[in-house]
Parts: C-alpha cells; structure tokens; sequence
C-alpha cells in the first residue's frame, strides 16, 4: 500500500503541477521570462450597480519577474483575489504592492479589507503602499490613510496577533509602509519597472495613473482622468493601455449635464487618446455608466465612430491578458459551486484528530488542483490547507479532498470550508477535533 500511495501520490501532485503551470496560469509558465500577465479585478465605477448588485469597483493585478503588483484596491477586489488565489509568485490574495492612482473610495474600499483578510498570506511580509500625498484642499495623503487604517482596527490586529491560537499571526504582515509619490519611478526590482504619471482628475488632485515595463514590454493604466496630453505622452507605444471611461447618454455624448463627466473620459475623448497613444491593445476598464441601458457594443460602436479604428476590447472581471511578442486573452474561468457533504477521518468515521488525515467529500471541487480547506473557529481563528503544504494536502478530485492540519488544529469545534479554483467558497460544515 505504501508504494501504491506513494506513486499516486507523486502521479497526482505531478499532474497538478503541470496543468497549473501551463493551463490555469499560463503567464507563470514565463514569470522569469519577459512576459507581463495582466487581470483586470475591477471594471465598475463608484456604486454603479447597473450590471448586478456586487460589482467590484477598480483594481488590476498586473504579475511580472517574479512580482505581484496591484494598482487600486475597490470594493469587491479583494473578493476577486481570493478567486483567483494562487499564482507561481504566490497567493494572489497576499499580494504586499499595492499602487493607489488616488484615494477616492472607488480606488481605496478594499484597501482594509486585503490588509486585514491577507494577512494570513502575507505573514510576516508588511503592506507597502504607493499612493499620492496630501492635496491643496486639506484632505489627507496615503500616509495618512493607512496610519489612520491601523489605528482604526487596532482591535482587530491585537486580537489576531496576540489572542488567537496557541500562536498567533505574525507582527510583520499587518504593518503598513507607505510611500506619498511624485511623478517618476516609484519602484523597480527584478527587472520591473514601475512608473508614475500625473493625469487630469482635477478637483481631484494629485491624481495619478502607471506605466509598468518589464522585458521590452509596458503596460500603462490611466486611472481616473479625463483627456490628459500627459497620458497620451506616457502611453504612446505602449503593448496596452486600460482606460477608465464615463459612458454618457447617447443623447449628450459631451456629457454637459452630468457634473461627473467633466472629470472623467467620455467614449468620444478616448478614441482621441487612443489614436494618438496607438497602443498594441487599448482596453475600458473602470467603466462608469450614466444609464444601464449602455452596453459594450455601444462603447465600442462610439468610439469607431469618434475616429479610433486600433485594437480595442471591453474588460470585464476576471479578464487575463498575456503580454509577450503576442498579445492573448483569457476569458474568466466558470466553475460550479462546491459543496460538503461528509468530513471523515482515514477509516471513513468521525476520530478526527489534527495529526490525522481528514478526508473532505462533496462535489464541485477542482480535480486538476486550486483548491483549498479553511478550519474555521469563532469565527476569527483560521487555519488554510492548500497545494503550498506539499504531502499534507493531496488527492484532490471532483469529489474528495484528502488534508492533514499537522497539529495546527487544537481539539475543539471546527468550521469547514472548502474552495474550488474559482474561489468559490462552500457552505461551512462543522465538525469536532478530538
């Protein structure tokens, strides 16, 4: 049995592995390459509802050389993150770069919630934080913002830290470095560079939007602006360029009614930017509509009709782009939604134990890997087992998963949830640790 075990085993984690690298994160397969692998995490605007009542606002997760970088941190884009977890760089929801383009709530919801909910990925690694510094109207900087974030929940961060478990978080993963920005490179390692560009938000001010280059390849994101000279300069050549967009009425394309477009980009002035940046790819992301009717084919069929006749895609969540010699799209994955229908121990019966094995049956998980088991209890101690724990987490089918907690677990009453690749959380499931 012994040998049976060990060759599935290694079968499977083999498997696994591979189909990781090259099917459900293509753009890991080159992260020491010259690659740039781009997610959009956010498309909608502030509280714009029109396409459903949990949109996630701005956000884009931008993977290259090795490093994970998110520029914006919405509502909602921590919940993206967490669908799509793992990467070659790591969890995607521990990623500890994030870029504010400004601190307007759209941009900086989620910021809270990936700081306390990723710091379980993080460990001991801080938040560093870029963003602009304090403007001519009195309001705050980034430094503010997240020294105010960490005295706001400093509850939170004893009870986490200090109370919780026979061991708690790590001190480090829940500091914040932040850094007030000016145009320039705000940051470059592993052959990454990253760039910082003023645009035109004006009230809101300084705001700004980033060009990432990285082996020959660049990526610019706008953030919030409308007609900017200073972003076509920056943009021009780029292989992508992701612009917000304010979709005005049909009616009153120049938006003239509508106080918010005079800060924003109508369809009309983004064909403008896009002629003269002539980006490989442009693509809306950030997209503010002004009725629910608008649709995609409409934005596009207005901006052919403003002049701009390049390569141009609506994004959508959940979008991948893969930056190389070649420019490939991915299309979100659809998973089903999982669920728990038994939690045993090895001998199929209820003597579970945290050195045991504990094996989790239900449907909807991911039999070529990405799943993951949370142990949840009251709520706050938690405890993840997924692919990174090697031999303690294996045999992952559509109907099974096989962990070992390795004595994280303390005897008590336990939640179980499991996740799919997607991220897709099951109902908890409870069970007792003896």
């Amino acid at each position: 049995m012994g040998s049976k075990f060990t060759f599935s085993f290694l079968a499977r984690i083999l498997t696994v592995t591979l189909i990781s690298i090259f099917v459900l994160f293509p753009a890991a397969a080159d992260a020491q390459g010259t690659s740039i692998h781009v997610t959009l995490l956010g498309t909608r605007g502030l509280e714009d509802t029109t396409d459903g009542p949990f949109p996630a606002e701005a956000g884009v997760l931008i993977e290259a050389g090795g490093e994970m970088l998110l520029f914006d941190c919405g509502r909602g884009v921590p919940d993206r993150l967490s669908q799509l977890e793992f990467s070659k760089s790591g969890s995607r929801l521990g990623v500890a770069k994030v870029f504010l383009t400004s601190l307007v709530a759209d941009h900086v919801g989620g910021l809270p919630i990936l700081w306390m909910l990723g710091w379980t990925r993080r460990q001991s690694t801080p938040l560093a934080v870029w963003g602009p510094g304090p403007d001519g109207n009195g309001s705050p900087g980034t430094a503010s913002l997240t020294a105010n974030l960490q005295v706001t929940f400093s509850a939170n961060t004893r009870l986490r830290r200090d109370l919780i478990g026979p061991v708690g978080l790590p001190s480090g993963g829940i500091q914040v470095r932040a850094t007030e920005i000016s145009e320039g490179v705000v940051y470059q390692n592993n052959g990454v560079v990253v760039t910082a560009f003023l645009v035109n938000h004006d009230p809101v001010k300084p705001a700004f939007g980033y060009r990432v280059d990285y082996g020959g390849h660049s990526v610019v994101y706008s953030g919030d602006t409308t007609l900017s000279p200073n972003l076509i300069r920056v943009a021009r050549g780029a292989d992508l360029l992701l612009h917000e967009v304010f979709v005005t009425p049909p009616g009153n394309p120049s938006g003239s009614q509508d106080p918010f477009a005079a800060y924003h980009t109508t369809p009309e002035q983004a064909a403008q930017v896009f002629s003269q940046a002539a980006p490989r790819l442009a693509m809306y992301t950030h997209i503010v509509k002004a009725t629910s009717s608008s649709s995609p084919a409409e934005l596009l069929a207005r901006t052919r009709a403003a002049g701009y006749m390049g390569s141009l895609e609506v994004g959508q969540d959940l979008l991948s782009i893969d930056i190389s010699d070649s420019i490939k799209e991915r299309q979100p994955s659809t998973c089903p939604e999982p669920v728990i229908a038994a939690v045993t121990d090895s001998n199929y019966g209820q003597n579970i134990s945290s050195n045991g094995t504990i094996i989790v049956w239900g449907s909807g998980f991911t039999p070529s890997g990405g799943n993951s088991i949370q142990l949840v209890r009251d709520g706050y101690d938690t405890v993840t087992i997924d692919e990174n724990d090697g031999s303690d987490f294996w045999d992952q089918s559509s109907d099974q998963i096989n962990v070992v907690p390795g004595g994280r677990v303390p005897p008590g009453d336990w939640d179980v949830v499991a996740r799919n690749i997607c991220g897709t959380p099951t109902r908890q499931f409870q069970i007792t640790v003896h």
